[in-house]
């Protein structure tokens, strides 16, 4: 039966059990979900109002009735980010705020999950070893725009996504779709003793898209596909004092783009990420509550891909061939954490909070089997030794441990019921780069019941990873050993106006840069490495919610970047998004569209290829048939538009594909 047929009978055989049931996304009015929890902004418990951040909070009900499935497509919803698909393996998405993003991985935001970095040890990147983040176990998810340095160190330079991941659930869900998308989850939650044991397992695959994409090596396009599949685990342990947690995830996808190259039929990349932490909780007086937290990351990635055309070495080889240049690339590496952090009530309206923290980052492995001599090739040694397998390989130069110690004071005072003020400071010190001290100063003014206005400033910094500072000669992209560590400043004014069936909130924000990291193309249009010029920028952000009647929620964001630096031209410069929900008894549906402004690629050292502006609209149709059955149908780019994410890979003139339409059926039984 074909997946329309599939899904149409489920949804008529699930029509004879009609069951009157609320939906908890309008079980609570707009004021009272903009006092739902925070705890990523400040280490203590804050809300949207008086929070000093500028931040945008999803809980599960909205997720679940959004009609998206993983992290990066969450995140289109948010102002002020944007999500771009990358040519660095086919299930690879980055994700800038503010417009900011070093080329394909987003190494200037942190990544947390339930207190766990998942960061990349040797990228430092957000995006990656987990490089697709499904949303059904996310409890409460925190998007904090602006420098979080002053809290989290090295790594929060732009902003912070904290994830709170669902317990006390029981429940197995199943899908199917579109390019024979198949996956199955369960979730699970026991009680031992004085423990609780929450466990999630999700698995998928589909067998991708179809392209028509330009030939990397030889004139003219080629047809290629992003088959792919996802291997998800999670799981807590939790006491009145102590809390396990373990994260798991493996990705595989063959074929599209590995490190910016076509090369159907080689191309391969495996991703593997492992992370287990552990933390006890404590007092060390009455009024004061404080946790010692030890947290390890694992991350491997497997990469197969083609260098060079078919023939371009034949001349210069010994034996003569003309294969093309083959690498298959093992990059192992792996993080360490440990946190100190203490939070004491001085008075009823005085808190101080102070930690320390020490983490090292570490290169394992970073090797090649080839079968040229790439050694000779990158030294310019001829001829260049022909193996014709894999039995060779090149080890590149592994990068020293890279360590981290720092010490955080924050303290927030109530100075009445009207004004709030927070003051941060940090001290970062390391063996690799300069000390740095990272400051934060929040004053929040509730000038009514309705009305609240931020005035924030914010100081952040970035210590270049391990594999910025690798391989200078690589012919993929340079490292530079030489690269300072980047910082931001920010001066963010926020707006926020709230009623029970409407709120928005406007802010404006203005951004100083100082030795920023950057990717560009040399002379030998070689992407490197460089400490770029001192440069400024400055955007407006806009997100409002309107419950417009009982059963109906309307959503928009908008968020436009003013003035950029010249190296931000991947971004564009205007976003938004908007939705509409509506819920009523049994049934529900969900109707969204995310827009992108025009963006550019580089070319060359002076050209610059146009991008266009894209839209995509998604549409989801829940049904609850009772308490514990409910399915929905999802669709994903409605109207199929063919649009592509801007790169600063060379060569990708048009840009890196997004999928087509798709259209999912799931299936969930809660027990």
């Amino acid at each position: 039966m074909s997946i329309k047929g599939f899904c149409t009978l489920g949804l008529l055989i699930t029509s004879a059990h009609i069951h009157a049931s609320g939906d908890d996304l309008f079980d609570l009015s707009l004021r009272q979900l903009m006092n739902m929890p925070i705890t990523g902004t400040t280490l203590t418990t804050e809300t949207l109002s008086s929070s000093p951040a500028a931040i945008t909070v999803f809980n599960s009900d909205f997720i679940q009735s959004l009609g998206v499935e993983y992290l990066h497509e969450l995140l289109d919803y948010v102002p002020g980010v944007q999500t771009q698909r990358t040519a660095d393996s086919n299930f690879s998405y980055g994700f800038s705020f503010r417009g900011r993003r070093n080329g394909g991985q987003s190494k200037e935001v942190l990544l947390l999950l339930d207190g766990q970095v998942l960061n990349d040890p040797r990228t430092g990147a957000a995006n990656g070893s987990v490089r697709l983040m499904t949303l059904d176990n996310i409890q409460r998810l925190e998007v904090i725009r602006g420098p979080g340095s002053a809290l989290y160190g090295t790594g929060a330079f732009s902003g912070v996504i904290n994830i709170i991941s669902k317990k006390n659930v029981d429940a197995v869900a199943f899908k199917l779709g579109h390019l024979d998308k198949q996956g199955a989850s369960v979730n699970t939650s026991r009680q031992f003793n004085a423990f609780e044991v929450d466990t999630y397992i999700h698995y998928q695959q589909d067998k991708g898209d179809q392209y028509q994409v330009v030939d990397s090596f030889n004139d003219g396009n080629v047809q290629t596909k992003d088959p792919r599949s996802l291997l998800e685990i999670r799981a807590q342990l939790s006491g009145e004092k102590t809390h396990f947690a373990f994260y798991a995830q493996q990705m595989q996808g063959d074929d599209f783009y590995s490190l910016g190259r076509i090369s159907n039929d080689f191309n391969k990349n495996i991703y593997r990420h492992y992370g287990t932490s552990i933390k006890q909780d404590f007092k060390l007086t009455e009024n004061s509550h404080s946790y010692f937290e030890l947290d390890y990351r694992y991350a491997q990635a497997n990469i197969d891909t083609q260098i060079t055309a078919a023939g371009d070495l034949f001349a210069i080889s010994n034996p003569q061939s003309n294969d093309p240049v083959f690498i298959k690339a093992n990059i192992r590496s792996e993080g360490y954490r440990a946190k100190f952090h203490n939070d004491f009530q001085l008075k009823e309206n005085l808190s101080f909070q102070w930690g320390l923290d020490w983490h090292r980052n570490s290169e394992l492995t970073s090797e090649a089997k080839n079968n040229f001599n790439t050694g000779q090739l990158y030294d310019g040694v001829t001829p260049v030794e022909y193996y014709g397998d894999f039995s060779q390989k090149t080890v590149s130069q592994v990068e020293s441990d890279k360590d981290m110690v720092g010490a955080y004071a924050q303290s927030i005072w109530h100075l009445s019921p009207l004004h709030q003020l927070s003051f941060g400071l940090r001290y970062d010190n390391s063996d690799s780069v300069s000390s740095h001290w990272s400051p934060r100063v929040g004053w929040v003014i509730s000038v009514d019941e309705n009305n609240v206005i931020k005035l924030l400033y914010g100081e952040a910094f970035r210590a270049a990873s391990l594999n910025e500072m690798a391989n200078p000669e690589s012919p993929i992209i340079k490292g530079n050993p030489d690269l300072n560590h980047e910082v931001i400043k920010t001066y963010d004014v926020i707006y926020q106006h709230i009623q029970s069936q409407f709120n928005f909130q406007v802010g404006g924000y203005y951004n100083q840069y100082t030795d920023p990291i950057n990717i560009q193309l040399n002379e030998n249009s070689i992407r490197e490495y460089t400490s770029g010029n001192d440069s400024d920028g400055y955007g407006l952000e806009f997100e409002g919610n309107w419950n417009a009647q009982k059963y109906t929620w309307v959503r928009l964001t908008l968020s436009e970047l003013l003035s950029t630096p010249d190296n931000f031209f991947i971004q564009s410069k205007s976003t938004a998004s908007l939705m509409l929900s509506y819920v009523k008894n049994a049934i529900g549906w969900n109707l969204s569209t995310v827009y992108h402004g025009a963006r550019e690629i580089q070319i060359n050292t002076d050209d610059f290829e146009h991008i266009p502006s894209s839209w995509q609209a998604n549409f989801k149709l829940s049904y609850n048939v009772n308490k514990n059955w409910s399915n929905n149908i999802l669709i994903k780019n409605m109207s199929n538009n063919q649009f592509a994410s801007a790169t600063q890979e060379e060569g990708l003139s048009e840009g890196v594909p997004a999928r087509g339409r798709e259209l999912i059926y799931s299936l969930k039984y809660l027990f």
